[in-house]
């Protein structure tokens, strides 16, 4: 398993990495072809989980993408391709626009919301408050 930043902990990819070993071994078993199959595909499915430390499942299910675009950057995850960089030929060109363009949508979003928190300028000088001599002879009295 590489170590690399994604939906899952680590927790989460030793378990899947355990029921993926499991279940192909399962698979590799003789026995009912269709159970071979299934196990096998299962296998597969957890494996690519616990390699890549991410589940698109479990990114749409807690609302941080869809499934197709949970499974797009889980395959750009196992396959290395940089999330920012040019799509390779065998990525979905449609998400990849797709993500693009929602992508251009949020830097364009952030870079009209700053400064937010730069308070407003003030044309007003600054000035001392009206109590601040007494403040300066008592802190003056405490030292001393």
């Amino acid at each position: 398993m590489t170590q690399q930043s994604g939906n899952l902990s680590n927790t989460e990819r030793t378990v899947s990495t355990v029921l993926g070993s499991a279940l192909a071994l399962v698979a590799a078993r003789r026995g009912n072809p269709l159970i071979r199959a299934l196990a096998g595909t299962a296998s597969a499915a957890l494996l690519a989980r616990a390699y890549a430390g991410h589940c698109a499942m479990k990114a749409a299910l807690t609302g941080q993408t869809s499934l197709t675009g949970g499974m797009a950057d889980q395959w750009r995850r196992m396959s290395g391709t940089p999330r920012s960089g040019t799509p390779r030929s065998h990525a979905p060109q449609s998400d990849t626009l797709a993500h693009a363009a929602q992508s251009d949508a949020v830097d364009e979003s952030v870079d009209q919301s700053f400064p937010a928190s730069d308070p407003p300028a003030s044309h007003y000088a600054d000035e001392p408050p009206a109590n601040a001599e007494a403040k300066w002879r008592a802190a003056r009295a405490a030292e001393g």
